[in-house]
């Protein structure tokens, strides 16, 4: 890398603070959407047909779990499999109406901000040099900053399924 493009690079500091902005903003849509929800309508089919309501907001925090977990893969220099997907989908969709059966509307939220207070523990130990890692998890390639940045992604993916139920 050129001496330029290094100054020029985000720092630490940088990234840390962008991530941090992000990942407040997204956790005041998630908590929008847990405000949307209710005992009548968490059973509800949501935009994605195959699951509910309840079963979209929790896959959400299944996933956002998830982000200590990759990034101790990453720095073992290890991602996780994928699947072809007419295996992955079919497991995707059982997993998430098995693993999300422990959330109602009355416990979605804390279960939200246990998983943003660990991103929030994982990001804060990043160190410089582990921005550079990236491995493949689930056939998505993914670097540090976007084991993060995933997790907006993919409320916003879930958002229209979850407005659609409720």
């Amino acid at each position: 890398m050129t001496e330029k493009a290094q100054q020029h690079e985000p720092g630490t500091h940088d990234r840390h603070q962008a991530l941090l902005e992000e990942l407040e903003s997204t956790r005041r849509l998630y908590m929008e959407l847990v405000a949307l929800t209710s005992d009548a309508n968490w059973h509800s089919t949501s935009g994605n047909p195959a699951w509910t309501v309840g079963q979209v907001m929790g896959h959400i925090v299944m996933v956002f779990d998830a982000i200590p977990w990759k990034m101790e893969r990453l720095r073992k220099g290890k991602g996780a499999p994928g699947l072809p997907a007419f295996l992955f989908n079919p497991l995707n969709v059982l997993s998430t109406r098995l693993a999300t059966r422990k959330y109602s509307p009355e416990n979605i939220a804390a279960a939200y901000e246990e998983a943003h207070t660990k991103a929030l523990g994982t990001l804060s130990g990043i160190q410089e040099h582990e921005w550079h890692l990236a491995a493949t998890f689930f056939g998505e390639h993914q670097d540090t900053a976007e084991l993060f940045h995933y997790h907006a992604k993919h409320v916003r993916e879930h958002e229209p399924d979850v407005r659609a139920g409720v």
